[in-house]
């Protein structure tokens, strides 16, 4: 009886890729981000298993990656977080510069250009505000002391400059497109 209560408990193992430490969206994987893990799996778990170790490390995370978090395979990446024709873009945000739900990577987005009077902007243009579509590639952890958190965007490259300067000057805010667009 204790065999068979232990070969139940422990004869279904299976080793895993565990991960050491946190690592950021869009990082890349190196290999002590990762260790092994023996743990029962539901059959229907998928889970990048310790033989693929190899093919992982060299990987981007997708998104924010969780220290004793089992690796799932499509949360790793080998394509680059910023594709051709693209600039990346830092956009220090304080608490009411963008929506107070979580964004993820892959979000699109639309960013706001604040520094003219809103007024002033709206008779200029009649759709409102200048403002750049963008696809969210990292978010930033909100600073303690100011709530303050950075977002990673991927803007087109002829939209890049002007937004990096925008976004200098504190002169931008964040507004999340729904789905599909």
């Amino acid at each position: 009886m204790g065999n068979y209560w232990y070969w139940t408990q422990n004869g279904q193992r299976q080793p895993v890729i565990e991960l050491a430490r946190d690592v950021p969206a869009g990082s890349v994987i190196k290999d002590s981000d990762l260790r092994e893990a023996s743990v029962a799996l539901d059959p229907s778990m998928r889970v990048v298993g310790v033989q693929q170790r190899e093919e992982v490390v060299g990987m981007r995370a997708v998104s924010a990656l969780q220290s004793g978090a089992l690796l799932h395979p499509r949360q790793v990446t080998r394509s680059t977080l910023v594709r051709s024709g693209e600039q990346l873009v830092g956009i220090a945000l304080k608490p009411g510069q963008l929506p107070d739900s979580a964004l993820r990577p892959g979000d699109t987005v639309q960013v706001v250009f604040t520094g003219d009077d809103p007024a002033a902007a709206a008779a200029k243009d009649a759709a409102g505000p200048a403002s750049v579509q963008a696809r969210v590639v990292r978010v930033g952890a909100a600073r303690e002391s100011t709530g303050e958190r950075v977002v990673d965007v991927a803007v087109p490259r002829a939209q890049g400059g002007k937004l990096a300067a925008q976004a200098a000057s504190g002169d931008v805010a964040l507004a999340v497109n729904g789905a599909g667009g």
